[in-house]
């Protein structure tokens, strides 16, 4: 875990995660409400992200996550990410069960949030696999000794 901290791409990986996360919650609301949010709702949205992205980082963390590099992802990734997509939702109901008792918040915002956490993470994942895969994201080669000496 140490040396992850020291590499430039972990922070990225994160914050590109973290990103997705606000823009999940958001799109859920935007789903579950056909796109008309009141001040109260967006309300709500700002009331729930400092506890949704940290939960949701926590546990994307926990769960191995950001320990490969994401141009080897596989589909022991994908259920990975399905894992730390479902414990995270719960995490996440249990809290606003436990201090809001569920009093004034939708409870189809969680599922829609948690299938699109789960589409927008994976859809990057999948999306730096295939640049990778055709070239976009690769280092240029190092010319090999053989072709220097000539």
């Amino acid at each position: 875990m140490l040396h992850q901290l020291r590499n430039r791409n972990f922070y990225l990986m994160v914050s590109g995660d973290m990103v997705l996360f606000v823009m999940a919650h958001a799109g859920a609301y935007l789903i579950r409400f056909d796109f008309k949010l009141t001040a109260g709702i967006l309300n709500q949205i700002l009331s729930l992200l400092p506890v949704l992205v940290p939960v949701k980082t926590v546990t994307f963390l926990s769960l191995g996550l950001y320990r490969g590099m994401w141009r080897y992802s596989s589909l022991s990734d994908v259920w990975k990410l399905l894992k730390a997509t479902i414990l995270s939702s719960l995490v996440i109901v249990s809290v606003i069960l436990f201090l809001q008792h569920f009093h004034g918040y939708s409870r189809g915002v969680f599922v829609i949030d948690a299938g699109l956490t789960f589409l927008f993470t994976g859809s990057l994942r999948i999306a730096v696999r295939l640049l990778y895969h055709e070239g976009f994201l690769k280092k240029t080669k190092r010319p090999d000794i053989a072709s220097r000496s000539r």
